[in-house]
């Protein structure tokens, strides 16, 4: 009888102790979650169509990334993407990463001089007319010492860079062309939420009025504001052309877009897991600049369809521009950030520019 009452308590133990494996073993296999945010509206992809925002919307990132990650990592890793603000405008997801809320996001690098000051050297008006220039310049020395600000800064690791596409001025309509500087004097443009875009719209003569990203439309429909800036890509996307008929093609600065991710929560995962994800964000990176690419030779036949008047600047005109601008805002820059950092991106852009040009 003890020999049986001993078999019995050595099986209840052996029972006991695979359930508590079996519970410990489950419970890291849990799937890790990440949430994605994003700017824009969602797209559904297939292997021939983009259907809902086309080409415009980052959502391409985010939907690229959650399919190779998941994939990769065999379903340990799982991607809930949240599209078209739903955690926030763009400011407020760099801020939430900042905080660890956050995981990652797409949230592109106009409101990031609030937290970097240092990236206001980026955003110098008519830096250069080329993606190819600034992304070399970006993913060069000069851009992998202001990933490494930002993620001492504010402890977000940058992945990969993208672009919105260039930025150019809209009005209500062509009764309020732009075609110079002269012609925005008194103008109410809105701005995104940073002050070197303030002072290069005061520069060019008319009062610039921050208005974020959610709350542009309506106030352009209100008559709030005459006019705003954004590449053809945000204006398709939001539809911007049913309440703005002008548009002066000036690219006066080229929007760019991240993918990113909290150093913290990065930090959090295994080196595979971190592999994974380093490279799905430059693949879905790469595909979403592409896509652009495609969208930059379409969007301004299909904007003068839907009705907006694009004018291209003469050589002065577009000097007129560049010099008013510069003037207001290099200045400002160097003020707020030193010579150092202004130095150097204009260095990295014309060396830049004689490599791709040569």
């Amino acid at each position: 009888m003890r020999k049986k009452a001993l078999v019995v308590i050595v099986g209840l133990i052996v029972a006991v102790v695979f359930t508590m494996a079996g519970s410990a073993w489950a419970a890291d296999t849990k799937p890790i979650e990440i949430k994605l945010g994003t700017s824009g509206p969602v797209n559904n992809i297939t292997l021939t169509t983009i259907e809902g925002a086309g080409l415009s919307s980052e959502h391409t990132v985010a939907e690229v990334f959650k399919r190779i990650v998941e994939e990769q990592s065999a379903g340990k890793l799982q991607v809930k993407i949240y599209p078209d603000s739903q955690l926030g405008d763009e400011r407020e997801q760099w801020q939430s990463m900042k905080e660890g809320i956050l995981q990652m996001s797409t949230s592109s690098c106009e409101p990031l001089a609030g937290f970097v000051k240092e990236w206001m050297a980026f955003s110098i008006p008519y830096l250069t007319d080329s993606e190819e220039v600034l992304l070399k310049v970006l993913e060069g020395p000069a851009g992998q010492a202001m990933k490494k600000q930002v993620q001492e800064k504010i402890g977000v690791r940058i992945l990969g860079w993208s672009f919105l596409g260039y930025r150019n001025f809209t009005t209500t309509s062509p009764k309020k062309a732009i075609h110079s500087p002269a012609d925005m004097k008194g103008m109410k443009i809105r701005v995104t939420q940073s002050p070197e875009k303030v002072k290069m719209v005061e520069g060019l003569g008319a009062q610039a009025v921050p208005i974020s990203w959610s709350e542009l439309y309506t106030a352009l429909q209100q008559g709030v504001v005459d006019g705003q800036e954004n590449p053809y890509s945000m204006i398709e996307q939001a539809k911007l052309y049913e309440v703005q008929k002008f548009l002066v093609a000036d690219g006066h600065t080229l929007g760019v877009l991240p993918i990113s991710i909290s150093e913290k929560f990065f930090k959090s995962l295994s080196q595979d897991h971190q592999r994974i994800i380093q490279l799905a964000a430059l693949k879905a990176i790469t595909i979403y600049r592409a896509q652009l690419y495609l969208g930059n030779t379409l969007w301004i036949e299909d904007l003068k369809k839907k009705g907006m008047t694009i004018y291209t600047p003469t050589p002065a005109e577009f000097k007129d521009f560049r010099d008013k601008a510069q003037k207001a805002v290099v200045p400002y820059i160097r003020s707020q950030i030193g010579d150092a950092w202004v130095d150097r991106v204009l260095k990295a852009v014309k060396d830049a520019e004689v490599e791709i040009y040569k």
